[in-house]
């Protein structure tokens, strides 16, 4: 029983020489590995100096870019900022050349940093460098739909002439945006300001009487043409145009005097003179036609309106000294716009039914005969006072 220590003493006694002869496995961190990524940086960094030289550009661009990818080498942002430039893309070239210039490059002779100088001030000549600051760190910033700023509060951005929209989102705020003109050579400074998002409160909506609908609200008067609790003065005018009253179609002018209520009536009266322009016999201004309208009037929702007419019309053949005048009723109907709250222009149309035809004579015999109905329509400007 007491032989079982020393036996196992032997065996280690044994091992320690296999185990001092063992070999570890490679390492991933081994020198032969370490050195594999600056060999790739090397080899694209050749292959597009000789695309380069060999004037294939779209080659030596993607050859660049993969060396790029694998270290941020200024002297290759140079050449890549060089293509870029010939090829138009003159925002993406002024950054590359820009790098190549202010960051410390090792084996950058003094031609190529010249070369590198004297681009970028070229393209600075045809691109607008964009300074932007935003409110909240941690926003995501985009430039006409590609992400910019990697979330920092103050970067700067070279873009290409023309319009430009940037907008920037973080969670618990609102949106900002905004919009801008870029000129080639230009400075634009942009701020984004993110606010709070805000609840919007709750609103108990309490049942109360409808009011009674008015235009305007009161205000004192100080004489009796202004404005009153109960209502106002309108004055107006505009151009007519009548249909039967004389031989053709007759054009002119007219006037409009009203009080109107502030709820939905108003009380008033038209004046109307046109002439004419007809031809031959009845030629521009040979005969005319005036009318005296009384109009009581209604309105709905604010613009529509509607009006009962009483009138008085006459007319004159000036070659013939022939007069005609007829009463009648009518209605009108229009559409009032509201410029403002003292200035409104109507379209209107009015329908009147005569007692009696309108006629010219000439020695007791009828020469001319109008339309027991007279169609008028109209446009005018109206003052509130």
């Amino acid at each position: 029983m007491t032989t079982y220590p020393w036996a196992i003493l032997c065996v280690v006694l044994l091992a320690i020489p296999g185990l001092a002869g063992a070999t570890p496995p490679p390492s991933s961190s081994s020198p032969a590995s370490a050195a594999r990524p600056a060999d790739d940086f090397d080899t694209h960094k050749k292959q597009g100096d000789a695309a380069r030289a060999a004037g294939r550009s779209n080659e030596a661009l993607a050859a660049y870019t993969k060396a790029q990818a694998l270290r941020d080498d200024p002297i290759v942002a140079g050449y890549a900022g060089l293509i870029l430039f010939e090829h138009g893309n003159y925002d993406v070239a002024a950054f590359h050349l820009l790098k190549a210039i202010t960051r410390p490059a090792k084996g950058l002779s003094a031609d190529e940093h010249a070369q590198f100088f004297e681009t970028y001030h070229k393209a600075l000549l045809k691109v607008c460098r964009v300074d932007v600051e935003v409110s909240r760190t941690g926003a995501r910033v985009d430039l006409d739909g590609t992400d910019v700023g990697d979330e920092q509060a103050n970067f700067w951005v070279f873009v290409n002439p023309g319009k430009h929209s940037m907008r920037a989102t973080l969670e618990g705020f609102d949106d900002a945006t905004h919009d801008f003109d870029a000129e080639a050579g230009g400075h634009e400074k942009v701020r984004l300001v993110m606010r709070p998002k805000t609840s919007k409160p709750v609103v108990v909506e309490q049942k109360k009487d409808k009011p009674t609908k008015t235009l305007y609200v009161a205000k004192p008067a100080t004489n009796p043409l202004k404005s009153s609790s109960s209502g106002r003065f309108v004055l107006g005018g505009g151009v007519s145009t009548v249909f039967g009253a004389t031989p053709g179609v007759a054009l002119g002018l007219h006037g409009h005097a009203a009080w109107r209520s502030r709820s939905w009536w108003e009380i008033g009266g038209d004046l109307r003179f046109a002439v004419t322009l007809g031809s031959g016999e009845y030629a521009f201004g040979s005969a005319s036609t005036w009318a005296v309208i009384f109009a009581p009037c209604g309105r709905v929702r604010e613009h529509w309106f509607g009006c009962l007419l009483v009138q008085g019309d006459g007319g004159l053949s000036h070659s013939l000294n022939s007069p005609w005048v007829r009463f009648g009723f009518g209605v009108r109907a229009g559409y009032e716009f509201h410029w403002n709250e003292r200035f409104h222009v109507r379209l209107f149309g009015d329908l009147a039914i005569q007692h009696d035809w309108p006629r010219f004579y000439h020695r007791n015999r009828m020469v001319w005969e109008g339309m027991v109905v007279l169609p008028t329509v109209g446009i005018d400007g109206l003052k509130f006072f």
